[in-house]
């Protein structure tokens, strides 16, 4: 057995059954090079098992003979004994991290174990092909037999790389959003738009989101408004914030001005369902402690009531929640004494409602 007509024969893709062909002689081998579709993805255990698995399969079987070679060289694992298109391959070769145990057993025809060192035979694991270096027929009985083990597990593909853009990503294995999440445990998140593109494009939605999707913080695009969603307020409110002021000069049982304008319809009308979110107020002087009510327009009793406390008052987890054209008003109670210079501002965001 020529091992440097073997080497070269390797180097050209070809199988190697026999010292008398020519390479070109051979039929094509499997690549010697490593290509991902042939990576095996699934672990092997130190010792072969005793059964067939769904990664290592036990191979039992006779061999087929190549005759285009003489003298009985040359055999062919075949999954059909004598059909040629039936090759099998991807036989399991020890290796430090594999027993000894994958090694592959031949056997004559009356199952007697052809042992390497009584007549030297080479296996070509990848390619499924039995090599003896001389005529076996003299001293054992044929057709061969072989015993080993075939890996049939995965292997890799493009699929196996993970998801191959963002869409994917979010769909998952389970298809509904498994793979949604991305851990910034080394930074934040960086979206770098450069060439005149903008950083980010969140499609519009005509819709209200079902509650399945929904358990907080996840942000929308309704009528080209972002809205976020709110697990303490149970709510859709827009990212975007405004600041509306009451305020007056003398403030004792009056409703408060805005816009320079004081009645007792002054207010400010909602132009969308909203939630008022946070309330500061602040005077110069007067009753520390002056009571305030806030009013929507046509109701009696007042959606909430504060007082100051040493002419000051803040709160910022509120949820007062109004409807599209509620005319929100402020009153400055005649209870107590009078205040000056007084400033009352509300947080608001818009609400999105569920129609």
């Amino acid at each position: 057995m020529n091992e440097e007509d073997m080497l070269f024969k390797g180097s050209k893709k070809r199988e190697f059954t026999s010292d008398e062909k020519r390479w070109y002689e051979e039929n094509l081998s499997f690549s010697n090079s490593i290509r991902f579709t042939s990576v095996w993805l699934d672990n092997l255990p130190k010792d072969p098992p005793e059964e067939s698995t769904d990664t290592i399969k036990i191979v039992n079987l006779v061999l087929t003979e190549n005759y285009s070679v003489e003298n009985h060289i040359a055999w062919y694992v075949c999954s059909t004994p004598g059909v040629l298109n039936t090759r099998i391959y991807d036989f399991i070769q020890p290796d430090k991290t594999l027993s000894n145990k994958y090694n592959v057993k031949i056997y004559d025809n009356d199952d007697n174990q052809v042992l390497v060192d009584e007549i030297e035979w080479s296996f070509d694991y990848d390619n499924g092909i039995l090599v003896f270096e001389r005529d076996p027929s003299e001293e054992y009985s044929l057709p061969f037999k072989i015993f080993g083990y075939r890996y049939i597990g995965e292997k890799a593909d493009k699929s196996s790389l993970g998801a191959q853009n963002l869409d994917e990503a979010y769909d998952g294995q389970e298809g509904r959003g498994a793979g949604s999440t991305i851990n910034a445990d080394s930074g934040p998140v960086v979206i770098q738009a450069s060439g005149g593109s903008p950083s980010l494009k969140i499609t519009p939605v005509d819709y209200y989101p079902d509650e399945e999707f929904v358990s907080g913080s996840e942000i929308i695009n309704h009528n080209g408004i972002l809205y976020i969603y709110d697990a303490s307020r149970e709510a859709w409110i827009s990212l975007d914030r405004q600041a509306v002021s009451f305020g007056a000069k003398r403030a004792d049982g009056v409703y408060l001005n805005l816009s320079n304008f004081s009645s007792n319809m002054s207010g400010w009308p909602a132009l969308r369902d909203g939630v008022i979110m946070g309330i500061t107020a602040q005077a110069s002087g007067g009753d520390p402690n002056k009571k305030m009510k806030l009013f929507f327009h046509g109701y009696d009793q007042p959606a909430f009531q504060f007082n100051l406390e040493n002419l000051y008052y803040a709160n910022g987890d509120l949820d007062i929640k109004f409807n599209q054209n509620d005319l929100i008003k402020i009153l400055a109670t005649s209870e107590l004494g009078t205040v000056y210079n007084l400033i009352i501002n509300l947080e608001i965001a818009w609400r999105l409602v569920k129609i």
